[in-house]
């Protein structure tokens, strides 16, 4: 595997992945990127290190002394190398650890919902409003018979018509895009949980997915409940009140 670091930057949170070996140059290098991270305007650090192969004394040292630099900074990383490497072991010191998007997802869910200030307002396309937002989200295939993951990614658009989502995992993306075709009009089951961990489940259809995008489009088909309403309110009073948790409206990708 190519020794590699790939980032980008989720509302509050920067999400830095490391694959191939951290050591030596690659390492020292690694600790300039990551520290440049630190020094923009987002407080948190999400590293992702499941696609690492291996890590040595020096590495995991400079991934000690690059923690502090932010407000919070968490580890997501397979169970195995935690309980098999000292090394993984030690950066747990300095990390929250974490072993599963999921919990990445729901941890940072404040984080994600902070988008830098200076938007000014929603706007309003097609009969619905739509949200800047950053949002975490679950959604897997409706149909069982499908094969494939649960995703979990956070929506930065999102309207009562549909929503675009970015992914946490640069995998996560690669298995999006071999399995979830918009031609084939599969439908996924989605979980989206809004501020204050209020949950909305609802059945959308994928618009389009592309590698390189770093995220899905997908249109609502089916709420469950009264879970329709509740999202329509959510997003009339974050409208209304142009919130800068919410964020304006960008170029639509839904």
């Amino acid at each position: 595997m190519e020794d590699r670091i790939k980032s980008k930057r989720v509302g509050k949170v920067n999400i830095c992945e490391i694959f191939g070996n951290f050591r030596d140059a690659f390492a020292r290098r690694g600790k300039v990127a990551i520290t440049q991270l630190a020094q923009q305007q987002t407080a948190d650090l999400l590293l992702n290190v499941t696609g690492l192969t291996d890590i040595d004394e020096f590495g995991t040292a400079i991934l000690m002394e690059t923690a502090p630099a932010f407000r919070r900074s968490a580890l997501l990383a397979e169970p195995s190398r935690l309980s098999g490497k000292l090394d993984f072991i030690r950066l747990g010191r300095k990390f929250q650890v974490m072993t599963h998007p999921a919990e990445a997802a729901t941890s940072f869910s404040n984080e994600f919902a902070e988008l830098p200030a200076g938007f000014v307002d929603g706007e309003e396309r097609r009969g619905f409003v739509r949200l800047k937002t950053a949002l975490p989200a679950q959604f897997k295939p409706h149909d069982k018979s499908v094969p494939g993951p649960a995703y979990f990614a956070v929506i930065t658009n999102l309207s009562e018509n549909g929503l675009y989502a970015e992914f946490i995992e640069s995998e996560a993306e690669t298995l999006a895009v071999k399995n979830l075709d918009p031609m084939e009009l599969k439908l996924l089951d989605i979980k989206i949980v809004l501020p204050k961990l209020v949950a909305i489940d609802a059945r959308a259809k994928v618009i389009h997915v592309k590698k390189g995008e770093g995220g899905i489009g997908m249109e609502f088909y089916h709420f469950a409940g009264g879970d329709r309403q509740k999202l329509a309110g959510w997003l009339a009073q974050s409208f209304a009140a142009s919130s800068p948790i919410q964020g304006g409206v960008s170029n639509e990708k839904v």
